[in-house]
């Protein structure tokens, strides 16, 4: 029960930092791209 425990939680953390980053990507994206649409 123990290892059957640890092992998701390793993967979860590592499915967390992925989405994470790539959030922050597209969000910084859509910023500029928002930004670009007030300018004009």
């Amino acid at each position: 029960m123990r290892e059957n425990g640890q092992k998701p939680k390793r993967s979860a953390k590592k499915t967390y930092q992925a989405p994470q980053a790539k959030k922050v990507r597209v969000t910084s994206r859509k910023e500029k791209f928002l930004e670009q649409l007030l300018k004009i």
